[in-house]
């Protein structure tokens, strides 16, 4: 009996407050369940849509398409090369506005929610390089992932042009204009690609290397700027973006030299006679690898 008048209780409440007979009433658990979901649906309202984009997080910056296409059920019995892809999506690597380095996310664009909801569904319980995949829908609002990307994009256009316009423009304002769409976001990508492909970040060049004695070393690639973008003189740690003329030559120059210990790449320099007498200060003693990345990948 308890449990009816509860009931009957709750249906004239509900009656009261709303004047409408018909409709569900919720039980106390509905309502706490609504309420965690309160936020997300004002992300949404925010945003203008429903999600259409997952976010998956991963330290393994070398991730492409193929491997987010491969965990699909249909493609998990193919080889690369032969995967089909009726879910389309667009695969971006997030990267730091200012410094140009991977944050460990990737986002997938998809066309509409109903394809990511699938997409999501089908492959829940999959594993990319034996990693279990965990995405979530990205609640950021658009807006603001919008804005974001066009500092990276313009910031990446200004180091390439050279470094007096990257630092000049590091503190110019994002206006981001009137279309905000996924075509929007999708279209600064694209306007980026090639400068990407001819772009790579190197850490731990040693301190001693001049951007002038770079393009006198590495006079067999077609070097276009050389500049640091971060740099600690105590730690002797430094942070180089430097571009190309073309792609080849800055995905060869990461494949020759990724991992190289500094101190050997400067007695290598020495060695060739091509820098000078600068470099007697006494950094053999660096053991810090060189790490290149390139932005292509």
């Amino acid at each position: 009996m308890k449990g009816s008048s509860k009931a009957i209780k709750r249906v004239l409440d509900h009656l009261k407050s709303t004047g409408r007979v018909l409709g569900v009433v919720e039980s106390e658990s509905s309502y706490a369940i609504s309420e965690k979901i309160a936020p997300v649906d004002i992300q949404y309202q925010v945003q203008g849509r429903k999600p259409l984009i997952l976010q998956y997080r991963s330290y393994n910056p070398y991730l492409v398409k193929e491997d987010f296409l491969s965990i699909l059920p249909e493609n998990i019995y193919k080889n690369r090369g032969q995967f089909t892809n009726e879910l389309d999506f667009q695969l971006m690597k997030v990267r730091d506005p200012k410094y140009f380095q991977f944050k460990d996310q990737y986002y997938l664009l998809f066309n509409d929610y109903n394809t990511l909801t699938e997409y999501a569904n089908l492959t829940k319980h999959s594993r990319i390089n034996k990693v279990r995949t965990k995405m979530t829908p990205l609640l950021q609002p658009l807006p603001t992932m919008i804005a974001k990307f066009q500092k990276y994009s313009r910031n990446l256009y200004n180091a390439f042009q050279s470094s007096e316009q990257y630092f000049e423009g590091l503190n110019e304002k994002v206006d981001i204009g009137k279309e905000i769409n996924t075509s929007r976001l999708r279209s600064i990508l694209d306007s980026i690609r090639e400068i990407q492909s001819k772009s790579v970040l190197v850490w731990n060049l040693p301190t001693e290397l001049r951007s002038k004695d770079i393009l006198n070393y590495f006079w067999f690639y077609n070097i276009r700027s050389s500049f640091k973008i971060y740099w600690d003189d105590e730690m002797k740690r430094n942070l180089r973006y430097i571009s190309f003329e073309n792609s080849n030559d800055a995905y060869r120059f990461k494949r020759n030299y990724h991992g190289v210990l500094a101190k050997e790449l400067l007695k290598l320099s020495r060695g060739e006679g091509a820098i000078g007498t600068p470099f007697e200060t006494g950094s053999d003693g660096n053991d810090s690898k060189v790490l290149i990345e390139y932005l292509s990948e």
